[in-house]
């Protein structure tokens, strides 16, 4: 190998490096930008919500008795009064009207 071939060969060795290493910066640009950044972020938050959501309704779907029990037990203690108040109407005798 002439000097001549020796020189072009790594000419081409080294534009072939500097294709490399630009093809990585622009990679890493493209990686390292905010808007990237942001969106991957937003990807995992809702793949973590999905699987939360899933979990609450299965324990909800294996739960139901008790969560139907305890929705009556909130439903008596919050209308107890009004329940005592319409009980008390119908025990007491109608008074009469005086003409």
């Amino acid at each position: 190998m002439t000097e001549r071939d020796t020189i072009i060969a790594s000419h081409f060795d080294r534009l072939r490096a500097r294709n490399v290493v630009k093809c990585d910066v622009d990679e890493a640009k493209v990686e390292l930008h905010p808007q990237t950044q942001i969106n991957r972020f937003v990807d995992r938050q809702k793949v973590a919500a999905t699987k939360a959501m899933d979990l609450a309704a299965s324990r909800a779907k294996a739960n139901a008795p008790y969560i139907g029990i305890l929705g009556l037990g909130a439903i008596l203690i919050l209308a107890r009064r009004p329940i005592s108040k319409w009980l008390s109407k119908i025990k007491t005798p109608i008074k009469p009207n005086n003409r």
